[in-house]
């Protein structure tokens, strides 16, 4: 027999703040994320796999320079071809997971806004209408990251303007990304238009901002874990839960749009998902 609740839903019961949006989301579709997430893993597995021929080449690169068999020169001199070489096939990787991505986050606003689900017709709908600009964003994001490990210190003596060149470009790029993708879903301007109000959007919320963001290239870091399989299997696990991450980060976007921009532009758009 099937499970029934005890009383039926009363409007005291629908979600009226942005936190009780996210919780009602997961306990009535949690199997939905899984499904979401499911489609991530399947599109992050070519980034997964350059990843992997990435360590596997730097490790054979230090086994060899542990022989004797590459002098210390040589040794960087093949750290740094390998990243740059890596760093750049790996552009096409973020490409086809941000169009991917794309399609999951039509079914995350959908949800989130409490329409209904269609999800084959929402997905592709979804890369239809947002691909493009998803494939720009992370491509662009891709190709300045690359460009960066093609200057980065083969033996890792980074100056101190390097660095804060790094983390400057981090602080001001992924936010304004961030609500690039996040207005895409939502909005039918043009990508320059996104991105102009993308960083007045920012500017408006740079605290909090920071903090979304980085819980968002948390998995970053995991790369920095040494045992090879830990660190693919955390991954792999990362991006089963992403559709969580990006539900809660959805959120977070249609708040600061809230402020920003709906409550004067588009009052119809204003909480919308939530019952005051």
């Amino acid at each position: 027999m099937r499970k029934v609740v005890a009383k039926d839903i009363t409007v005291n019961d629908l979600p009226k703040t942005r936190p009780q949006v996210f919780s009602d989301c997961v306990k009535q579709r949690f199997l939905l994320f899984f499904l979401m997430g499911g489609v991530c893993l399947l599109a992050s597995l070519p980034l997964l796999a350059v990843s992997f021929l990435r360590d596997n080449a730097l490790v054979s690169a230090y086994l060899k320079f542990e022989r004797g068999a590459f002098s210390q020169e040589e040794f960087y001199g093949t750290i740094a071809t390998n990243e740059v070489l890596f760093s750049f096939l790996k552009v096409p990787c973020f490409i086809v997971l941000g169009v991917v991505v794309s399609g999951v986050m039509r079914v995350v606003r959908r949800l989130v806004w409490g329409e209904p689900i269609f999800f084959g017709q929402d997905f592709f709908s979804g890369i239809k209408s947002n691909g493009v600009n998803y494939a720009i964003v992370c491509g662009v994001i891709a190709l300045l990251y690359a460009a960066y490990n093609c200057v980065t210190p083969a033996d890792g003596e980074y100056s101190f303007a390097f660095t804060v060149f790094g983390v400057v470009a981090v602080i001001v790029m992924l936010p304004i990304a961030f609500f690039t993708l996040g207005q895409t879903v939502i909005y039918s301007n043009g990508l320059f238009k996104l991105i102009k109000n993308s960083a007045i959007i920012y500017m408006r919320t740079v605290p909090t901002t920071i903090l979304c963001v980085a819980v968002l290239i948390a998995p970053y870091f995991l790369s920095y874990i040494p045992s090879l399989v830990l660190k693919y299997v955390l991954l792999a696990l990362s991006a089963l839960v992403a559709p969580f991450i990006l539900t809660a980060a959805f959120l977070y976007s249609c708040y600061a749009f809230d402020k920003c921009i709906n409550k004067e532009h588009y009052p119809e758009l204003y909480d919308r998902g939530v019952y005051r």
